[in-house]
């Protein structure tokens, strides 16, 4: 692997010296995400790889904390290349600065 995370590998229909690069095998998306419930107003912070599942979940009552709030709009996303980066944007969220930067930008 190379300094981005490239395998290269010797092509074998050019010259022997040429080498092509390969895309990494993961190429599916994470997304920290904001749902707002249309019954209450309430917002839930959450993260997923698949933020429209997650949303059917959550409209399902599969989801225990927003069950009672039913039904839920996606309302705002992010989307990043691993799971730890969104899960970290998530708690971002859910910090006193990540209120204050979600406010500054009209989101919340």
């Amino acid at each position: 692997m190379d300094r981005l995370g490239l395998t290269t590998r010797q092509c074998t229909r050019a010259k022997p010296s040429v080498k092509v690069r390969a895309l990494p095998l993961q190429l599916k998306m994470h997304y920290a995400y904001i749902l707002r419930s249309e019954l209450s107003g309430k917002y839930y912070y959450g993260s997923s790889g698949d933020i429209q599942k997650r949303l059917a979940d959550h409209n399902k009552g599969r989801v225990k904390y927003t069950k009672p709030f039913r039904p839920w709009k996606l309302h705002y996303w992010e989307e990043f290349q691993t799971n730890s980066e969104a899960l970290r944007r998530e708690n971002f969220f859910k910090t006193i600065d990540g209120y204050r930067w979600l406010k500054s930008m009209n989101i919340t």
